[in-house]
């Protein structure tokens, strides 16, 4: 299965008018509870079809760690993989996205899992970014 990172639009404008900083801003990052479709023009983070509250997972997500922004020809962004230790019976996330507190609330990226994803409780749930490509660069 190949994962697949889409960014939206909204990243795009905030990146030339400076109201983000990938490496500064506090970046949750949520999952998904259904296979949803990725909409580029979507601008907000919104609860909806994000897991619910329970079983080791807490709507609003997670905030990623040591983010940094390197490069000069290939210039990425990476962080510390994301991870959420379950509890009782689990939970199965489709996709993730993220977003920055920060700036509103904006959105960044939408990780599209390419099927079903599950921990089963006292198992942990983790996204580990791409060390070579990062979470996305640009070329």
């Amino acid at each position: 299965m190949a994962v697949t990172t889409s960014i939206y639009n909204a990243l795009k404008n905030d990146i030339f008018t400076k109201a983000v900083s990938l490496s500064a801003d506090t970046i949750k990052c949520v999952l998904y509870d259904v296979n949803g479709t990725f909409v580029a023009t979507a601008t907000t983070y919104a609860t909806t079809n994000e897991l619910a509250t329970a079983n080791g997972y807490t709507q609003g997500g997670a905030t990623l760690a040591n983010k940094a922004v390197s490069g000069t020809t290939t210039v990425k962004w990476t962080a510390d993989a994301t991870q959420w230790t379950a509890t009782g019976a689990g939970f199965t996330a489709y996709n993730a996205m993220l977003y920055s507190t920060t700036n509103s609330n904006r959105l960044i990226a939408h990780i599209d899992f390419d099927g079903a994803k599950t921990a089963s409780g006292g198992g942990t749930f983790t996204i580990t970014w791409d060390a070579t490509n990062g979470i996305f660069n640009v070329a």
